[in-house]
């Protein structure tokens, strides 16, 4: 009588445990591969800083960061969910890389096992066992190959792995509804495909894919209505792609109208016949690959890769009749690749580079469904299953001791851009942020070596710019001001000379010089934040406090999460008289960054003097526990009987 349940409980068991063993493989295999470097790992120089731990907006989750995640990009991308995971991550762990490395981590091996599953999903079909095998094995080249070790290992590509894991979900879901239409998984596709754009906006190109879906699975074929049917439920999916393209181009018009349409044409054929290469034999890897040569026809770096495109349509229409998966692999793989082609001179007038290893993280699926689709379909008839096997293990291995070693790589900003420098020796970008991240280190000396060597290779206004910071942090006004001069003659038109010469100014108490050129650097850029708060500084300086008003209250307009302007503002208020508008300004900064004793003190103070003792003491006892020696902290609470 009770055989029945503990039957049907059994047979759930044994189906969950290949599912569960699956999960733990994929997690094992991630964590041998990338869990010491993701324990050892720092922040690097390389927009970490930006997004990251020099980003106040992370520090809070509230109505104020949230619209301004919502409304800002970063600053070419728009990627608000992007920034609300590193919100959750500075609620857990702070300022802490292991815990936006872990982040990282976690999201790559759910990529992988989606990966996994939406390809035993398109592989269905009556053949449970092969799909299921062919869907690991994708998963496994995913999770372990070492062009994803960018995107699993830089902070700052989380983006990357953000948008795939929500893409993934998109086509699971959409592929479910279309074995069975439940309302439910059609919602849940949309949603997640908005979530995914949110991330980064390269997952514009899912309609397309869907599209493609319904191509390898046959059902294009069907009558002219069920074909119209089938273009009608993917309109919600278009209407948003539509819309954040919009929103995408306008974070990159400049790198858009940086390069010809021919330009282009000539570097997509490059750069992606440059990524299947590294795809299929992975080595050299590098942050940077940068182009210093003409983009031409005539040469051999774009004509090739036209001829490689050739070949590999020839050998599709050749096994047009056999399988549509090597087809539909290599499609998915070029409709996906196709957004970052316009990236190419994202190096702005410091560089152009033609990839980046995270462009490929979601391409790269397309190039492993074709290839084992391939390979499949050859061992099908010539190779036996084990040796099949073996093989496809031993590639396993090999990629993921790759990995391993490329993920150490990523340790530091040194070994990054170290290991640029043995790719690519005359990468003037690659000596110049080594040398800012030694300049930031205190390590004056190597720094100016590596500015030196950058110059060397590439002059350089924003070098100069950097360089001439190293001499005025050393007292060396002189050197300095030849450096800034040289920048200037240079490129008259760099906000980074102006400012950097500002300072020296400032540092002299030439104030009048000082103004000249932070207003120069203003006409060049006047959303120039730094600009603006070092103008404010510079009026309050001259006792002109309503202009240091008017340049603070600009530089909250344009990022209102910056603690040390709050704080300035604070100070110019309070001298004009406007204790409460300095009250609130105080409060702010002291929310903003909790461990500013200037805030808290004259915070304390003020609070005092408008009666609030108990307030006063609240900030003067927490300035205690931040630095139990302070003088100021210690007369103000006896004051205050303590």
């Amino acid at each position: 009588m009770y055989s029945g349940p503990n039957h049907a409980l059994r047979y759930s068991i044994l189906v969950k445990r290949p599912v569960m063993f699956i999960i733990a493989l994929f997690f094992a295999l991630s964590a041998l591969v990338y869990g010491k470097a993701v324990w050892q790992s720092e922040f690097v120089r390389w927009d970490d800083g930006m997004l990251v731990y020099e980003n106040p907006a992370i520090r809070e989750i509230s109505p104020a960061t949230i619209k301004h995640i919502f409304s800002t990009y970063d600053p070419e991308l728009y990627i608000p969910v992007t920034f609300f995971s590193y919100q959750i991550d500075y609620q857990i762990g702070g300022i802490h890389p292991f815990q936006y490395h872990l982040t990282n981590f976690l999201f790559h091996t759910f990529n992988a096992l989606l990966v996994a599953w939406f390809v035993m999903l398109i592989f269905v079909r009556g053949q449970k066992a092969r799909s299921l095998f062919l869907g690991i094995f994708c998963g496994l080249l995913f999770l372990l190959h070492p062009l994803h070790t960018e995107g699993v290992m830089w902070v700052s590509g989380r983006k990357d792995l953000l948008s795939t894991f929500f893409l993934l979900l998109t086509l699971i879901y959409w592929v479910r509804w279309r074995e069975n239409p439940v309302r439910r998984w059609y919602l849940m596709a949309i949603g997640f495909f908005a979530l995914a754009l949110m991330s980064k906006v390269m997952a514009i190109t899912l309609p397309v894919i869907l599209l493609l879906i319904d191509w390898q699975q046959g059902r294009l074929r069907e009558t002219p209505l069920r074909v119209r049917q089938i273009f009608t439920e993917k309109i919600p999916f278009f209407a948003l792609s539509i819309i954040f393209g919009l929103i995408g181009i306008g974070g990159k018009t400049k790198t858009v109208a940086s390069s010809s349409t021919l330009e282009k044409i000539l570097m997509a054929g490059k750069s992606s016949v440059f990524y299947l290469r590294k795809i299929l034999w992975p080595d050299n890897f590098s942050l940077l690959y940068p182009y210093h040569k003409d983009v031409v026809l005539t040469s051999p770096d774009f004509y090739i890769p036209i001829i490689v495109w050739v070949v590999i349509l020839i050998i599709i229409v050749l096994l047009w009749r056999r399988t549509r998966d090597v087809a539909f692999g290599v499609a998915l793989y070029a409709v996906t690749v196709a957004p970052t082609f316009l990236n190419f001179t994202k190096g702005g007038d410091l560089d152009v580079y033609f990839a980046s290893d995270r462009y490929a993280y979601f391409p790269s699926i397309g190039v492993f469904i074709a290839v084992v689709a391939l390979i499949s379909l050859i061992a099908k008839q010539r190779i036996p299953k084990q040796i099949a096997i073996g093989i496809g293990a031993c590639v396993i291995i090999a990629l993921g001791v790759r990995s391993y070693v490329q993920s150490q790589v990523w340790r530091t900003t040194y070994t990054l851009l170290t290991n640029v420098l043995v790719h690519y020796p005359e990468s003037h970008v690659a000596h110049n942020n080594i040398a800012n991240a030694w300049r930031l280190e205190g390590r004056l000396d190597d720094a100016i070596g590596e500015f030196e060597k950058a110059l060397a290779i590439r002059p350089h206004a924003k070098i100069y710019a950097n360089l001439g910071a190293v001499y005025r942090k050393q007292g060396k006004i002189p050197e300095a001001l030849e450096v800034y001069r040289k920048g200037i003659e240079l490129n008259p038109h760099s906000r980074e000379i102006y400012m950097g010469r500002s300072l020296v100014w400032i540092a002299q108490k030439n104030y009048v010089a000082a103004e000249q050129d932070l207003l120069r650097a203003l006409q060049e850029d006047p959303t120039y934040l730094e600009a603006h708060i070092n103008l404010g500084a510079t009026y309050a300086y001259q006792g002109n406090m309503q202009k240091a008003i008017e340049q603070y209250r600009i530089a909250i307009n344009l990022n209102p999460f910056y603690p040390d302007v709050r704080f300035n503002l604070g100070v110019a208020l309070q001298s004009t008289g406007d204790i409460e508008g300095a009250m609130a300004q105080y409060e702010r900064a002291v929310h903003l960054a909790p461990r500013s004793i200037a805030a808290r003190i004259n915070y304390g103070i003020l609070l005092y003097k408008t009666g609030d003792a108990d307030g006063a003491r609240e900030q003067f006892e927490e300035i205690l526990t931040i630095d139990p020696e302070n003088a100021t902290a210690r007369s103000a609470l006896e004051q205050l009987g303590q």
